[in-house]
């Protein structure tokens, strides 16, 4: 009789086969605006897209679409590859790219320096990868500003199907005037079936599921309690964790730290490196750990928690024993986890996800989704058990909303730094005293035009009233009258002259 097969044997089995098949798959690094091929400082290689012959670039499109330029000034604490050199675009233009069918990550690397003829803020594009919209009116000066970072990176998620050939479209905005679009680099890796993507026959416990219609933009990836960790310290797949401690607001906890190996007994080794796992926060059952995370409103997230028990204490092997309540979107999302049942033992990874739907807040603006983990509610059973929350990781996604395949918010609102805000408090207290210094010499210029206007008005009439009163005597008439000046007929002497007596208009005696 044949023994039954083994279903965890099973289920390894279809892990290191998933594994063998991606990282055998093509990746795609690059380089946007380079004329050769340039190796960055992690060891990995990128194509320049302005090599002749470039297979990424349609030759349809005509040359003055774009346009390759190089930063004018780049930080030297920026890897050069791929953020010195840049392709900028005044029209529409595409990227294509063969690549194999399946799940794709694709990354856009931004780097919203001055480049010769462009100035920032003017990069307002639009972004779109096959049938979804991914970034809309979007500015990588904007956003990198108001999150206090040199250079800025894009992930998304994609599914590609048989025969499709990945078209990326950038498009600048048509307001404000003159607005470009720019892209520094491109990514493409391959990424293993169902990292992500879940599928309607084996959904998530509340029967939500990630079809291959949907597009994945990532908003934030944690590490949590430990280092950020760089893509080439990732497991194959080129993602950065970052720490979280902007992030974190939690009343209380600890930092657990590992170096003990950690078991990949109920998940593939790639799903998120050992480093994720041998780091946590954790509290005690009387208090919680909370995070408070900046998402666009308006869309659907998916939110995935890496779990690793790391405690020692006693008890905390027992099933049902170590039970904490999770808490997604100020209570929208509620569960109850237990990182043993999941794992089976202490030191084996695991991941469980959520979903939660944050509601609109004015045109997609930007809102806080809130993460707590701890026990300190109304049920009094979790809160007598042995209860300390714990997490390893956090990644959530944005889910593409069904109408359109649109996955974009909003930009942000701009920070400005302190020492900005007082020079530019500086230059307006400049700016408008010479427009008050300006307002007063037109002002005064035009009350001297009118006064002289006044008066020289007031004379004309003045002149004519007088025309109207009195008349105006030749040189003859007024000799005629004084039989040509004779001295007999002098009277007097005035400031004008002599004065003589007359006769006008037969007999009329004046004085001359």
């Amino acid at each position: 009789m044949n023994s039954p097969t083994n279903p965890q044997f099973v289920h390894f089995f279809f892990i290191v086969i998933n594994y063998l098949c991606f990282t055998d798959a093509e990746n795609i690094f690059l380089n946007c605006g380079s004329s050769s091929n340039s190796i960055d400082l992690n060891g990995r290689e990128w194509a320049g897209d302005s090599t002749p012959g470039s297979k990424f670039i349609t030759s349809h499109q005509p040359n003055e679409t774009s346009i390759v330029s190089k930063a004018t000034n780049l930080n030297p604490s920026i890897d050069p590859v791929p953020y010195l050199t840049a392709r900028i675009f005044q029209s529409p233009f595409t990227y294509s790219f063969p690549v194999t069918p399946g799940h794709k990550f694709l990354r856009l690397f931004f780097n919203p320096s001055a480049y010769h003829g462009f100035q920032s803020p003017g990069d307002f594009f639009t972004v779109t990868a096959g049938p979804f919209t991914l970034l809309t009116h979007f500015s990588p000066s904007l956003t990198a500003q108001s999150l206090g970072l040199k250079t800025l990176d894009k992930e998304f998620c994609l599914h590609i199907q048989e025969n499709q050939v990945l078209n990326i479209t950038f498009s600048p905005s048509s307001v404000p005037l003159g607005a470009f679009a720019f892209v520094n680099g491109i990514q493409i890796i391959s990424m293993p079936t169902h990292l992500y993507y879940i599928s309607r026959a084996r959904p998530m416990p509340n029967g939500f599921a990630v079809p291959n219609s949907t597009a994945l933009e990532l908003m934030h990836r944690l590490n949590i309690g430990g280092d950020s960790i760089s893509p080439a310290n990732d497991s194959g797949l080129y993602r950065r964790w970052l720490d979280d401690e902007a992030c974190f607001v939690g009343s209380g906890d600890c930092v657990v730290n590992s170096t003990a190996p950690i078991k990949y007994r109920k998940i593939a080794p790639y799903v998120a490196p050992a480093k994720v796992y041998q780091t946590a926060r954790c509290t005690n059952k009387q208090k919680s750990l909370s995070w408070n995370l900046t998402v666009d409103s308006g869309f659907t997230y998916f939110v995935r928690l890496h779990l690793c028990e790391l405690h020692n204490h006693p008890g905390v092997t027992k099933h049902g024993r170590n039970k904490f309540v999770v808490r997604i979107g100020n209570g929208k999302t509620e569960a109850v986890e237990d990182v043993i049942t999941w794992s089976g033992r202490r030191g084996v990874a695991v991941y469980r996800d959520h979903v939660v739907k944050m509601p609109k807040v004015g045109n997609y603006g930007k809102t806080h989704l809130f993460l707590s983990l701890g026990n300190n509610n109304s049920n009094n059973k979790l809160r007598a058990l042995n209860s300390d929350p714990i997490l390893n990781g956090l990644e959530v996604f944005k889910l593409s909303v069904p109408q359109g395949n649109h996955a974009a918010g909003v930009n942000p609102v701009s920070k400005i730094p302190e020492a900005d805000k007082s020079r530019d408090r500086k230059l307006v207290f400049i700016i408008s005293g010479a427009t008050l210094a300006a307002f007063t010499l037109i002002l005064l210029l035009g009350l001297t035009i009118f006064i002289l206007r006044r008066k020289e008005s007031n004379e004309k009439d003045k002149s004519v009233t007088l025309r109207g009163l009195c008349r105006r005597f030749t040189l003859e008439e007024l000799r005629d009258a004084t039989n040509n000046f004779d001295r007999a007929l002098v009277i007097g002497s005035g400031g004008f002259g002599r004065v003589f007596k007359g006769c006008i208009d037969g007999g009329t005696p004046v004085a001359i």
